[in-house]
């Protein structure tokens, strides 16, 4: 058995719209990310991390956003399709995530246990860790203009 270490990022612009799509969860705020797919940092991420730690490609060779058949696709599809054919079938298993969201929209911590539960859900884990960082008003994310997510994960093998 050996240990692998995964590391994400991801970001969106922020628009005027009925809510953002976060961890597979659409959250009513008065925000919409804008990106090909739903956007949803969380989840892309995710991915990226998981295919890190894997040494598989990236979210953006899998699925690019010049193609149109990821046109509005929800991110948790996309992140199944990585779980079944990157990650399980070939044998490993997630250890421990840690994701990081930063952005200026205080309303999202009021979602974190929901969020959180449909992580698990999605990655058939126990424990996800969920940061949310307000930003404290600085920068891009603090003008509300967009959302960042960083997750850390660590992998076995065998």
């Amino acid at each position: 058995m050996s240990l692998r270490f995964g590391l994400g990022f991801d970001s969106h612009r922020l628009e005027m719209g009925s809510g953002l799509v976060l961890g597979g969860l659409v959250v009513p705020v008065p925000f919409r990310f804008i990106a090909h797919s739903d956007g949803d940092v969380l989840l892309h991420a995710t991915i990226d991390a998981l295919l890190g730690a894997v040494a598989g490609p990236d979210i953006g060779d899998l699925f690019p956003p010049s193609d149109p058949a990821y046109k509005d696709i929800a991110s948790g599809l996309l992140l199944q399709e990585v779980l079944e054919k990157h990650f399980w079938l070939k044998g490993y298993q997630l250890e421990q995530i840690t994701l990081l969201l930063v952005a200026q929209i205080p309303e999202l911590k009021s979602y974190k246990a929901a969020i959180t539960e449909n992580l698990c859900k999605l990655l058939k884990c126990d424990f996800v860790r969920l940061q949310i960082s307000e930003d404290f008003a600085l920068g891009a994310f603090g003008r509300q203009e967009g959302v960042a997510a960083l997750v850390t994960c660590s992998v076995e093998c065998s």
